[in-house]
């Protein structure tokens, strides 16, 4: 068997891939689920799924996130909710969270997946204790997640295009352009979700 050289990342993405097989997109979107129910972050993995199988993983990368935020969302509300409810009653931040949301419904679950105040995983569990429709937490879900997960494959993709074309410069400073344009807008989107809090508050 030949050694892959370390300084050919090229070669070595493309080995990973022949290893993982026709499996490699089923395990990306089951790695996306289980994130969802564990904390897992979701950023990187999005970022290694365009790395391995470019833009064609921003439908995998959505459809796993979305299903795995909908399974942890049933679990917590099915299952989880005496004790998550408790759990957020002992914590100012997260009650007014709460309170934002059941006030706002759709607009409040929206605005907070796309500037969240709090981590992804956290925040499907809490919105499991309010009295947010399925529908409508599914739906809000969907549309907040899907602008992030976008970039984040794109940026993984880029990344490889770049190593394997040798054009690192060009391509990379356009991932870095879409990277703080991204961020731009979630300081701006997040900023009205602290407001949104601060008005369930």
């Amino acid at each position: 068997m030949s050694t892959l050289p370390a300084a050919d990342p090229a070669a070595w993405i493309h080995a990973v891939l022949e290893a993982v097989g026709p499996w490699g997109p089923v395990a990306v979107a089951v790695l996306l689920v289980i994130g969802a129910l564990a904390f897992l972050p979701r950023p990187a993995i999005c970022v290694a799924a365009g790395f391995a199988y470019g833009n064609w993983a921003i439908p995998l990368a959505l459809a796993g996130s979305i299903a795995g935020a909908c399974l942890a969302f049933w679990i917590g509300r099915r299952l989880l909710r005496p004790r998550l409810s408790a759990f957020v009653d002992r914590r100012a931040g997260l009650r007014a969270v709460a309170r934002a949301v059941e006030a706002e419904g759709f607009r409040g679950v929206l605005l907070l997946r796309l500037g969240p105040v709090i981590p992804s995983s956290m925040l499907t569990y809490l919105l499991s204790t309010t009295s947010v429709p399925f529908p409508v937490f599914a739906t809000a879900t969907a549309l907040g997640i899907a602008p992030a997960i976008c970039l984040q494959v794109m940026v993984g993709a880029a990344t490889r295009a770049a190593l394997e074309a040798d054009l690192g410069g060009p391509l990379m400073a356009l991932a870095a352009v879409g990277l703080a344009s991204f961020a731009i807008a979630l300081v701006l989107i997040g900023r009205r979700s602290r407001r949104l809090l601060a008005a369930g508050g």
